[in-house]
């Protein structure tokens, strides 16, 4: 079996979306090889120099996973060679290499989930799944046609029914008739939704229900 193959067996038992889980397994990679590999690299060092800085968000997670040597290097690197705000004509616009690296990523994802799914077994594998947020499924559904689209299509779509289903039973239990019902397969199906509509990463919304 194909190493993309494993992980996206395994992204499928995991993941809430499976290419959600399985980006951001491969970004953690990819920032712990860059703090404790690329730093000695002179050539990413000067793409640091050039501009290729990083996002807000991926430059967030690498202040939280890197050390004080290797974000002091990083960030003097940068700063080097950016302009000063006030010398600006344009606002900077920053070419994240971790952007530009997850999404050919997942791009390479989505067309082997989609070829796998050309395969009974795989198609069976994905029906023991949660199946994919609507950014990734529609990514995939580029990849398809025919008879395996409109399997994807009709599977998502009952998942999609289901949670309404269930979206609709946490609304009932909120009107103060229902308040005493106890609570059950509905728990957290609104973030499972806001997961499902925009591959937000549910995990980091804490609420009660």
């Amino acid at each position: 079996m194909h190493l993309l193959e494993i992980a996206l067996e395994e992204a499928l038992q995991q993941g809430e979306c499976a290419l959600c889980w399985l980006a951001q397994r491969q970004l953690i990679r990819r920032v712990n090889s860059l703090l404790n590999e690329h730093l000695l690299d002179p050539q990413w060092r000067q793409s640091l120099r050039e501009g290729s800085g990083f996002c807000p968000s991926h430059a967030h997670l690498l202040l939280t996973r890197g050390h004080v040597l290797s974000l002091s290097l990083i960030a003097e690197d940068v700063l080097s060679a950016a302009p000063l705000l006030a010398t600006q004509r344009k606002p900077r616009i920053w070419h994240c290499q971790l952007c530009e690296a997850q999404a050919q990523d997942v791009a390479q994802s989505a067309e082997r989930l989609a070829q796998m799914l050309c395969t009974p077994q795989w198609r069976a594998r994905y029906a023991q799944s949660r199946g994919l947020c609507l950014p990734h499924l529609q990514m995939v559904l580029g990849y398809t046609q025919g008879e395996v689209r409109r399997w994807l299509l009709e599977d998502e779509s009952q998942r999609w029914q289901h949670l309404r289903q269930q979206l609709q039973e946490v609304v009932r239990k909120h009107d103060y008739r229902f308040q005493q019902e106890p609570w059950g397969d509905e728990t957290g199906s609104w973030r499972r939704a806001f997961h499902k509509l925009y591959g937000l990463p549910i995990e980091e919304v804490h609420h009660e229900r």
